[in-house]
């Protein structure tokens, strides 16, 4: 996103990347209990129906799914600025994983995203809520784009669509994609001008998602953890 200056100008810079650090980029989340177990069910922000593995023919290897588990977007907060509700952060991270499952076999996986974002209208495709298929970010945008790209069969999609605001929300919903086996899926965070909105809501409070790590703590920045709720084989 970009800053207005005293004066009134509105300048927006692009700086270099920079070096990733323990909470920086993109980063695989843990959603085990202490024993190395599924956490209970009901418990907050547990993937209640994580071993819900089927196809017609019987169970499906519930690792088919388990490269997908926990990916993150991840645009950290790295630097203050002359704004408080402004940082710095980086200008683009991405993170990819390949697909499990039987050569040849297509899979519905339904994936549950929770986080704080900025929302961003994109230009074509179609909407639901927060969850945009195809499209692409207006030009000269300067608002977060949080995308998530599937090979095959080759889709794109968006996770923070909405009305554009000068305020960041929290997301919390489900949706199904159609994966194929050995197809990578590919995350991209991508601030468009290394600033983004700081994790405060309007009355200027940092936003809790309970259940996902840094919680009870607030995440400094942006973030977006894809949980797999479910596989069944097409």
């Amino acid at each position: 996103m970009g800053i207005r200056r005293p004066g009134g100008t509105f300048l927006v810079l692009l700086l270099p990347a920079l070096g990733c650090g323990a909470r920086t980029g993109l980063l695989v989340g843990d959603t085990r209990d202490a024993s190395g177990g599924d956490a209970a069910p009901g418990d907050a922000g547990t993937l209640v129906d994580a071993g819900n593995v089927s196809d017609a023919a019987g169970p499906v290897d519930a690792n088919v799914a388990a490269s997908l588990d926990g990916l993150r977007w991840e645009l950290p907060c790295t630097q203050g600025t002359s704004d408080p509700t402004v940082c710095e952060t980086l200008p683009l991270v991405s993170t990819s994983a390949t697909m499990g499952g039987a050569p040849g076999a297509l899979y519905d996986v339904t994936l549950r995203f929770r986080g704080v974002v900025e929302v961003s209208t994109y230009v074509g495709g179609s909407a639901s809520g927060s969850w945009q298929i195809g499209g692409s970010p207006p030009a000269g945008s300067t608002i977060n784009v949080y995308g998530l790209d599937v090979s095959s069969p080759g889709q794109t999609y968006f996770v923070n669509q909405g009305v554009s605001h000068r305020v960041v929300v929290a997301i919390d919903y489900t949706e199904t994609v159609p994966i194929a086996a050995g197809a990578t899926v590919t995350l991209h965070a991508d601030s468009r001008d290394a600033y983004e909105l700081r994790n405060v809501d309007a009355s200027g409070q940092p936003i809790v998602v309970a259940g996902v790590p840094p919680a009870p703590g607030a995440f400094d920045g942006q973030f977006v953890q894809m949980d797999v709720v479910s596989v069944a084989k097409q």
